[in-house]
């Protein structure tokens, strides 16, 4: 399962990330649980081009896989789009390629999707500094006797409103 999830992540992220079904930010939640606000106002409400990601995978503490890419062509455009009732959409080359729910509090950003009728959250730290945000995710498991380790960050501009 563990797999299944960490595969299902890196494509979304890639194609892709975060994408879901949690609960929605209802009219007494804070706007600063979105980010509050949009546009140069900072949060992350908006939208946002991933440009860059980087990171590993682990098995028993030995590095099995890890990648460094830039994406700077119109070919590996990738498109995030935060709204502020709580979904966001993930486009690549402006086409939706998903869907989810997310929640913002503090820098825990949780990203809930439901993927084969099964509904999955990922938590991931994330860091907004004016038009640059970064996101951070990591998981460890144990199954049959192995450890599987994955890190990942991923880096992103806000596109103009």
């Amino acid at each position: 399962m563990y797999k299944k999830v960490l595969n299902y992540f890196v494509i979304i992220t890639v194609a892709l990330f975060t994408a879901c079904a949690m609960t929605a930010c209802n009219d007494d939640d804070d706007e600063d649980d979105l980010g509050g606000g949009s546009g140069s106002k900072g949060g992350i409400v908006g939208e946002w081009l991933l440009t860059r990601a980087q990171g590993w995978e682990k098995e028993n503490g030995k590095i099995v896989d890890e990648w460094d890419e830039n994406f700077d062509s119109i070919y590996e455009y990738t498109v995030y789009k935060f709204r502020s009732n709580g979904t966001v959409e993930v486009y690549l080359e402006n086409h939706l390629e998903d869907r989810a729910k997310y929640t913002l509090k503090g820098n825990k950003l949780a990203i809930t999707y439901v993927e084969d009728g099964e509904q999955y959250t990922e938590t991931c730290d994330c860091k907004i500094s004016g038009d640059n945000m970064k996101i951070t995710t990591s998981e460890k498991e144990i199954e049959n006797g192995v450890t599987y380790e994955y890190y990942e960050e991923l880096y992103f501009e806000r596109l103009e409103d």
